[in-house]
């Protein structure tokens, strides 16, 4: 081979190379473009384990790269919390996202939900992308200030005061004349503070506020839809040079493949290059050896490099307790002269009506309170701790997490 030809078959290799190079600028430039978004707030918000995904986003001061879209902006507070804000409403803290159900968990800051909608005169969702998941819906319920009994389970502990000499509570029932009357018991010494619509769970009727006041309240989006592109096992993101939120899914497996599209161009250039490096090596060797050598080490210093960046699954979230664990609580039958484990105890405090003969009661062995089997089992399906006295069940199995419920331990 002449010199001549060597340089020209030389300069069509260089041209195969960056054609090649500029496509795959072209095709992952979007994909890169959401690597370099944060997943995962636990770096920026202290030991906080909450993984922030797409269309979710970190913001922080001198950031300005925008990860997700607009109205999903996450923040955190001094005491290391992520926080979402709703234009109407105010800063909440996060306590789950699940993007598969496109769905997201919030609640007070100070864990006092019902002053933040008492003093807000109600939950407002407007100019926000979120909306009350399936479950929840909007209560009216009327605030009002009575005397002060620590005895009382109507009173709602993080409201009220007991300075100056002053001492009131202050208690929320649903808004009808009815409920009133029954728990107020037309007091005169209580008095109307305001009404507000509250987000409650729509499957139990609370008449109480108290009894619902520090469950987080679910909220949902429907733009973007990520839900497919999920499942299919690809990632969400923003389109590349767009000014707009519209979303895209990348990283697609491809059917009928075991390797990613990622792999597989790795495995072109791995493979292609050397072998067209090989073949002018081949003609090459009987007139350019020399040339041949330094060819190769060219080609060897300029190859990219690869890496695998491994995301690891959200934690799982556990809340109240199962079937199993609620029917390990022993169950009493009222007697027919309406005889009661303790007789003092003769309303349920959950339905605030009177139990009468032949009911069903079971009782919270730790703290030996009972309720209807009913209005008992609801409760704990969605809270691991006594309605009245907030007791976790006791810790029969060393192997569960230590800040997660435990199951009662079962009862003869």
């Amino acid at each position: 081979m002449t010199t001549p030809q060597y340089y020209s078959l030389t300069l069509v290799v260089l041209i195969i190379i960056i054609i090649i190079g500029y496509r795959r600028t072209e095709a992952d430039e979007a994909s890169d473009n959401i690597n370099n978004c944060d997943t995962t707030v636990i770096a920026s918000c202290g030991n906080y384990t909450l993984p922030i995904e797409f269309p979710f986003w970190m913001t922080s001061e001198g950031n300005n790269t925008r990860c997700g879209y607009r109205g999903f902006e996450i923040k955190c507070n001094n005491q290391k919390q992520p926080l979402l804000n709703l234009p109407e409403s105010g800063d909440f803290v996060v306590n789950g996202i699940e993007n598969d159900e496109q769905t997201i968990l919030i609640n007070d800051q100070e864990k006092c939900l019902p002053r933040r909608i008492m003093l807000n005169r109600g939950f407002s969702l407007a100019d926000s992308p979120f909306q009350l998941a399936d479950g929840f819906s909007y209560q009216n319920y009327s605030f009002y200030s009575c005397p002060y009994d620590p005895t009382s389970p109507l009173m709602i502990e993080c409201l009220g005061s007991t300075r100056n000499n002053l001492s009131y509570s202050v208690l929320a029932v649903l808004s009808s004349q009815v409920t009133r009357q029954r728990l107020l018991n037309n007091s005169s010494s209580c008095h109307f503070i305001t009404s507000a619509l509250a987000p409650v769970p729509s499957y139990v009727r609370y008449e109480v506020f108290w009894m619902s006041y520090d469950v987080d309240i679910r909220l949902r989006w429907n733009e973007p839809d990520c839900t497919s592109c999920i499942q299919s096992g690809g990632r969400c993101g923003l389109l590349p040079n767009s000014n707009d939120d519209h979303a895209a899914c990348y990283d697609l497996p491809h059917q009928g493949q075991g390797l990613s599209r990622k792999a597989r161009f790795g495995l072109t250039i791995g493979v292609g290059i050397p072998g067209v490096i090989g073949i002018i090596g081949l003609i090459c060797l009987l007139q350019r050896r020399k040339m041949r050598r330094d060819q190769r080490q060219q080609s060897s210093r300029t190859q990219p490099e690869f890496s695998i960046m491994i995301v690891p699954p959200p934690p799982a979230v556990l809340m109240g307790l199962d079937g199993p664990s609620i029917e390990r609580y022993p169950k009493t039958e009222v007697g027919e002269n309406g005889q009661l484990p303790r007789p003092n105890d003769t309303i349920c405090s959950i339905c605030l009506s009177e139990y009468s003969p032949k009911e069903v009661l079971r009782t919270i062995t730790e703290c030996q309170h009972y309720f209807h089997v009913d209005c008992i089992d609801g409760w704990l399906k969605m809270n691991a701790t006594c309605p009245l006295c907030r007791k976790l069940p006791a810790r029969s199995n060393s192997n569960y997490d230590s800040s997660l419920p435990f199951p009662p331990s079962s009862s003869s």
